[in-house]
C-alpha cells in the first residue's frame, strides 16, 4: 500500500489499481498501474477500445486477466460489490425509473446546486430532461454508491463549459475526500490540459503512453 504525506505528521493511505494483462478479443494484452494520486485519461479514435476497456475493469463486459484493488483480485470479490466499489459512468445513460428519484437516494439540494440542477427536476419525467441534464444527473447516481474507483467515459461530453467544469470540480472534490482513483476517456484537449493526467493512447487495441 502507497502512502503520501501530508504536512509534517498526517498521512493518507491511497488506494490503488492494477490492471494485469487485461485481454478481450478486440484488445490485447493491457497492463496498467495507478494510484489516488494521479489522474489517467485515456485518449483514441473511436472504436479503438477506450469503452471496451473500462467496463472490461467495470466487469462489466467479460475478460481475461486480472484486476486488483488494493492489491485484492477482483475474483475475490462478489460481482455486486466489485461493481459497487469500481463505478463506471457511461457516457450514454441509463434509466430504469419514469424519474431520477426513482434511482438516485438521499441526494443534498447543494450537490444539486453544485451542478446546476434544481432540486424539482428530480420528478420531472426523465425523458423530458436534456442530454446534458441526465449525464449530470447520472455522475450523482454514480457517486451516492461512494465508489473508490471511478471510470469515467466522457463525462461531460454533452456540457457546456460552466457545467463541465461544474462537474470536473466534483470528480476532483470526491476524489480526495475518498481517495478515489480516477480514469477518464475524453477527446477534450481543454479539459485534459486542466486535469493535468498522465494520458494513454488507445489504437488499434494496444494501450500506451
Amino acid at each position: 500500500m502507497k502512502y503520501t504525506q501530508i504536512g509534517i505528521d498526517k498521512e493518507i493511505m491511497l488506494n490503488t489499481l492494477e490492471v494485469v494483462d487485461l485481454s478481450h478479443p478486440l484488445f490485447g494484452s493491457i497492463s496498467l498501474q495507478t494510484d489516488s494520486s494521479k489522474n489517467i485519461v485515456i485518449i483514441g479514435p473511436s472504436g479503438s477500445g477506450k469503452t471496451l476497456l473500462l467496463k472490461c475493469i467495470a466487469d462489466l463486459v467479460p475478460a481475461s486477466g486480472d484486476i486488483l484493488f488494493n492489491g485484492t483480485s477482483r475474483y475475490h470479490f462478489a460481482p455486486a460489490n466489485w461493481r459497487k466499489t469500481v463505478g463506471f459512468l457511461s457516457a450514454e445513460t441509463h434509466w430504469w425509473g419514469n424519474t431520477a428519484s426513482d434511482s438516485i437516494y438521499n441526494i443534498r439540494h447543494e450537490d444539486l446546486d453544485t451542478l446546476n440542477l434544481k432540486p424539482e427536476i428530480l420528478h420531472k419525467p426523465i425523458t423530458e430532461c436534456s442530454t446534458g441534464e441526465r449525464q449530470r444527473l447520472a455522475l450523482l447516481r454514480l457517486l451516492q454508491n461512494s465508489p473508490k474507483v471511478l471510470l469515467l467515459d466522457e463525462p461531460t461530453a454533452n456540457l457546456d463549459l460552466i457545467n463541465t467544469k461544474a462537474c470536473e470540480a466534483l470528480i476532483s472534490h470526491y476524489a480526495k475526500q475518498h481517495q478515489a482513483v480516477l480514469i477518464w476517456v475524453t477527446h477534450d484537449e481543454e479539459q485534459i490540459a486542466r486535469l493535468h493526467p498522465l494520458v494513454f493512447a488507445m489504437e488499434n487495441g494496444v494501450l500506451t503512453q
